[in-house]
């Protein structure tokens, strides 16, 4: 009898140790350790196009005479161009692309220019991109000649391209890292009037249509000193960027949609995963004895990980070679949130675990034409996924749907940027002061000069996307409402 009892209790005692050993696998298993896909990417034979998610965070269209407007995507893309017909006279990714392919597979030189050159160019006509990191500049000539065996390594990474639309740079292209301060002269084949022919249609059609947002340097407004000469601030005084009615795009209450997704990551091996529910709304699926995880929570906040594979993660690494794994996994797990032309990657960074390298990457994307900002993951996160030498390692996702039968929005008279920033100078100088130790008093010019960068972007709040200025100051990043000039969020680069 006694011995009956004994087994009864051992059992109990060992069920219950399997369900918290279980429970704590998410915490056991650090994030970011590990996740493949069901396959096993071949470097060699792997040919995923990664050139739309390499595409620019933002496009400066200098129309000459002081001019300029801002895109934060293909023009077509906007919230105020529904004419698709236009859509070829004013795409400028795929315009660009075309007209590189040909530039760089051709000969051409390369030589180092300094900061002054690269600010003078931008006084003229011309097409400067943003990137949303530091590129690889041998990836990106690469990827834009579709010749893989071209080398370029002594230009480093970039974040920047500027081609030029006037008559004595015809021939050239300019590639630059504005973190570090380092540019590049391209001198090829002539360039013709392609560059010349698209800031032309952009600005016929925008004229005539209103289509977009004037932009001025900032020392039109302030007389600054500083090496700022090429921020631009955005005139306007009515805009019509409608707020967006948006849903999670996964609902962990769906279990029609769960099921789905959870086949997606395991497959055929479905018959081998543990279930578990968490008391927060959270699933867990558990394959095997922990060797791969799904876990989805409340908010439809995905992650996926998988013990590394030491025999998948041989060979030596390679930026392009890993982003295609990045992308070809993307693609076939969930997919981008719109497409690929509206995706961006928005930081990437080397990694080592286990003594064994790769790469992380983080892609954003947009809606109407604007960055999306969701602060719980924060800025510009809306995709995380590492690759371990051949092996997808981590990937974790929070993407925001746009919900269906959105009203129209008319214009509406909003505080220009000169408004706003007078409006909360002080704040930020309170911050800029305490970030440097500062005890006495400092001019308000003093901040301005300070400035990073401005830009519109969709901030995430209750369950809407609100237009938003994202305004940098140094490491401080601050996002008031265009309509009311309200600040929504303020929160630190680095901390």
């Amino acid at each position: 009898m006694m011995s009956e009892k004994l087994k009864t209790v051992l059992l109990l005692l060992l069920f219950v140790i399997s369900v918290f050993l279980t429970k704590q696998l998410w915490i056991a298993l650090p994030l970011g350790e590990a996740i493949s896909n069901n396959q096993n990417y071949n470097f060699e034979n792997l040919d995923t196009d990664v050139a739309d998610v390499l595409s620019p965070r933002s496009f400066t269209i200098n129309f000459g005479g002081g001019r300029h407007t801002v895109f934060f995507s293909e023009p077509y893309e906007t919230w105020n161009i529904n004419d698709i017909s236009k859509k070829e006279k004013i795409s400028i990714w795929s315009t660009v692309k075309y007209i590189l392919k040909g530039y760089f597979t051709r000969r051409y030189e390369v030589e180092s220019v300094d900061l002054n050159t690269w600010q003078n160019l931008n006084k003229f006509k011309s097409i400067k991109m943003d990137f949303g990191c530091e590129i690889p500049g041998e990836s990106l000539i690469k990827v834009l000649s579709g010749n893989s065996n071209i080398s370029q390594k002594n230009i480093g990474t970039i974040n920047s391209l500027l081609i030029p639309a006037v008559e004595t740079e015809k021939t050239n292209i300019y590639m630059g890292n504005t973190n570090k301060n380092v540019y590049f002269k391209f001198v090829g084949k002539e360039l013709n009037y392609e560059i010349r022919n698209l800031i032309n249609n952009i600005e016929e059609i925008a004229d005539k249509e209103d289509y977009y947002i004037s932009y001025y340097p900032l020392k039109k407004y302030v007389p600054i000193n500083s090496d700022n000469k090429d921020i631009l601030i955005p005139y306007l005084e009515e805009i019509a960027i409608p707020t967006i009615e948006i849903k999670n795009e996964i609902d962990v209450l769906d279990r029609v949609q769960i099921k789905s997704l959870s086949n997606k990551f395991f497959g055929e091996n479905f018959n081998f995963v543990k279930e578990i529910k968490e008391k927060d709304g959270s699933i867990i699926y558990i394959y095997g004895y922990g060797e791969k995880a799904l876990k989805i929570n409340a908010e439809g906040l995905l992650e996926h990980i998988e013990r590394v594979n030491k025999q998948r993660v041989k060979g030596k690494i390679d930026f392009l070679k890993t982003l295609k794994i990045a992308v070809a996994f993307i693609n076939e797990h969930l997919d981008w949130p719109i497409n690929a032309e509206n995706a961006y990657l928005s930081y990437c960074e080397k990694i080592k675990k286990d003594k064994k390298e790769g790469y992380r990457f983080y892609f954003n994307y947009r809606l109407n034409g604007l960055p999306i900002f969701i602060p719980q993951i924060g800025e510009e996160k809306a995709i995380e996924i590492e690759v371990i030498g051949n092996q997808v390692t981590y990937y974790k996702r929070f993407i925001k749907r746009k919900r269906t039968g959105q009203k129209e929005y008319r214009y509406k008279k909003v505080p220009l940027i000169t408004e706003i920033l007078a409006k909360n100078i002080d704040y930020i100088k309170k911050d800029y002061m305490k970030d440097n130790n500062l005890v006495v008093e400092i001019e308000d010019i003093q901040i301005l000069e300070t400035m990073k960068d401005i830009g519109l972007v969709y901030y995430c709040k209750d369950d809407k996307l609100i237009p938003v200025w994202k305004i940098v100051f140094g490491n401080n990043v601050y996002y008031f409402d265009v309509y009311s000039g309200e600040m929504l969020h303020h929160y630190k680069r680095g901390v």
